[in-house]
């Protein structure tokens, strides 16, 4: 055994790791500090990209729907304009047959 005696009492000799283990501790503490900073900025970054994307995606889609209605509203309006016509040559057509 590695100690000694002093006196009537054993002492047993053990070296003092409380510097190494307190810088340890320490330097433990401000990596864990560091990382944790950077998780969170990490999710905060990710936040706000998630964010910007989807602000982008809804008003491309807005964009999109204004664009699809314009073009319903057109062909809708193109489909009325034949229909008429169609109706005017018939109409036409008709009273010349009627005249002779």
């Amino acid at each position: 055994p590695k100690g000694e005696f002093a006196g009537a009492v054993y002492m047993k000799n053990s070296p003092d790791f409380a510097f190494i283990t307190r810088e340890i501790i320490a330097g433990f503490n401000e990596s864990s500090l560091v990382f944790t900073g950077l998780i969170l900025f990490g999710l905060l970054a990710m936040f706000y990209i998630s964010s910007y994307t989807v602000r982008e995606r809804d008003e491309a889609n807005e964009l999109l729907l204004k664009e699809r209605e314009r073009q319903i509203k057109e062909t809708v309006h193109y489909q009325k304009e034949a229909l008429f016509a169609k109706r005017i040559y018939h109409t036409h057509h008709k009273a010349e047959k009627v005249m002779g």
